[in-house]
């Protein structure tokens, strides 16, 4: 098994590279959870070594990287004998017109770099410019429910036996969509981990998230939002403050019933992070090997999500 990192930002991979404990250092709430969550990632990423790094953002074109900031990327694997991998976002033609200057840029620079696609329109341009690196379906490509608030015990209650393994099938289990991404030249798809395991098919290469299950997402941000006039709030610009780069909120409800997982422990509450346009769940794992082999098929890697640390 293959063992990647994502990081978003130039700054923070600069910073916080090999050192990841000390994003999450702080005697807060926020970060005593964050500690706790990714106890066992920071255990795999001092032992394994680690292969790939992903760079860029999968949900906001605001948080695309300028080409500078890859050209720094990019040599800083070379550097450290990682491979690179550039991560994209669902786009409008303005970040579409970005992102094609970054793949000029891997061009010219001449880099083996992989790409990660979440948006139709990507996978058009990389085939236009004819971008000779591995192409990957990104997390929002593949179309499964993602809400983790939903035990698996209470998924496995509502759904037939038969329904309850359509629900974990990846959206490349579908013959058109698979025979899609063999006739666009995709390599294959990354997948959120999910408590109750994932399915893709065996012909297909796929990457497994962890420990970030992103809930929901959208273009409208609150962040940005709530630094905008009142009449400026819903209009799809390019103007934002990143709050969002300094800043998360937890969002936390206490659950008043009886309310089991799928080991029969009691869950008391939701936690739920928002960082941007995005609301994610974070896997807690003891033993994180084992959550990884559990119901998964072959995974050919492993994409430690660091993002919401910083």
């Amino acid at each position: 098994m293959e063992y990647a990192i994502a990081v978003e930002r130039w700054k923070d991979l600069e910073t916080y590279y090999g050192r990841w404990e000390e994003a999450a250092a702080a005697n807060t709430p926020m970060d005593r959870m964050l500690r706790d969550i990714y106890k066992p990632v920071f255990s795999v990423l001092s032992t394994e070594k680690i292969e790939y790094l992903y760079f860029g953002a999968s949900f906001c074109e605001l948080k695309i990287p300028t080409p500078d900031e890859l050209k720094n990327c990019l040599r800083f694997c070379e550097s450290r004998d990682l491979k690179p991998v550039l991560v994209t976002p669902p786009v409008t033609d303005w970040g579409i017109a970005k992102i094609r200057k970054l793949l000029q840029c891997i061009s010219e620079m001449g880099a083996d770099c992989e790409l990660v696609i979440n948006d139709p329109g990507i996978l058009m341009l990389a085939q236009e410019m004819h971008f000779s690196g591995k192409l990957w379906l990104g997390r929002m490509m593949d179309c499964t429910i993602h809400d983790s608030r939903i035990t698996s015990r209470e998924k496995r209650e509502y759904y037939s036996a038969k329904g309850y393994e359509y629900m974990r099938n990846t959206a490349a289990t579908a013959a058109p969509y698979a025979a899609l991404m063999e006739k666009s030249g995709v390599t294959g798809i990354n997948v959120d981990y999910s408590s109750e395991g994932r399915v893709v098919p065996d012909r297909i290469q796929s990457a497994l998230v962890y420990p970030t299950e992103f809930i929901t997402t959208g273009r409208m941000c609150w962040y940005r939002i709530a630094g905008q006039s009142e009449e400026d709030r819903y209009s799809l610009g390019q103007v934002c403050q990143k709050k969002c780069l300094t800043d998360k909120i937890l969002l936390w409800k206490g659950i008043n019933y009886l309310k089991f997982d799928e080991n029969g422990r009691r869950v008391r509450n939701y936690e739920l992070l928002r960082k941007g346009n995005t609301v994610f769940h974070c896997h807690r794992a003891a033993d994180l090997q084992t959550v990884l082999e559990k119901e998964y098929n072959n995974w050919q890697r492993v994409i430690f999500d660091l993002n919401v640390l910083f």
